[in-house]
């Protein structure tokens, strides 16, 4: 065997184990999250008059990427909520945010809107709505509303951070975003926020040290690890990062075909 032959089956051996080791990793936390599921939903129904737990398991579900269920478990807790919940509302409004559907998210926001039109969640959640179909000239005057009733609110400046992000006003959305984490420090969304703006704007390294950040702070969160997974390319890293992305939302397909590139990398 040559030297060359050699180090190629070396190189390949090493893909190999590489490769089966992520995958194990990616199935011990898909069995993982598939474990804490089942006991949140048993949680739920042993508490059955329980928002936190109604909300726990819904939340849980929204993030795995199991949307039908989530709408299910936080219709569920809204019914459990104190009378006149705002906030149980508008975890039914993220479901639909978070699959893209404006429609959906419209007729969520319409709860809030029955309750109390120009609350600071409300005018929110319609920024949020119409932020799925880029209607971003609307969400700002209903963002802008919202801060002048409360300027410090955090789903406030995080949708703002969103709505410049999606007209790439880099300088606003830098300002938001930072605004909206410190609102709420432990909050990761506006890191990931960020770290999605620059690496749009093609600020690679910028892109990665945000991304790291809400890594540290939400280390098991499916889409931070899909964007950092992608921006680090061929690496060992991104393999894991991208297999972990689709063990924690398992019908997640861009996930799937990013963890299928990184493997052929």
């Amino acid at each position: 065997m040559t030297r060359t032959t050699l180090l190629s089956s070396l190189a390949l051996t090493t893909s190999l184990v590489l490769a089966l080791a992520v995958g194990m990793t990616a199935a011990h936390i898909a069995r993982a999250q598939e474990t804490e599921l089942s006991a949140l939903e048993a949680a739920a129904d042993a508490a059955p008059r329980d928002y936190a737990a109604a909300r726990a398991h819904g939340m849980a579900l929204l993030r795995a990427g199991h949307y039908r269920e989530a709408r299910r478990a936080l219709d569920r807790a809204v019914h459990l909520a104190p009378r006149g919940s705002l906030e149980a509302r508008f975890d039914v409004a993220r479901v639909a945010i978070a699959e893209g559907d404006h429609r959906a998210a419209q007729s969520a926001c319409r709860a809030l809107s029955r309750l109390e039109k120009r609350a600071v969640l409300t005018l929110v959640c319609n920024a949020r709505a119409d932020l799925v179909w880029n209607r971003a000239a609307r969400a700002f005057e209903e963002i802008d509303e919202a801060l002048a009733i409360e300027g410090s609110s955090y789903e406030a400046l995080f949708a703002l951070g969103e709505a410049h992000r999606l007209r790439a006003s880099v300088a606003d959305a830098e300002s938001a975003y930072g605004r909206a984490s410190t609102a709420a420090p432990a909050s990761a969304e506006p890191h990931l926020g960020l770290g999605r703006l620059y690496a749009a704007a093609g600020r690679r390294d910028e892109a990665v040290t945000s991304l790291r950040r809400a890594l540290a702070l939400d280390a098991t969160s499916p889409d931070v690890q899909y964007e950092l997974g992608r921006l680090l390319g061929g690496t060992s890293e991104a393999l894991e990062l991208l297999s972990r992305a689709v063990a924690g939302r398992p019908s997640w397909a861009e996930a799937q075909v990013a963890v299928g590139e990184a493997r052929l990398a």
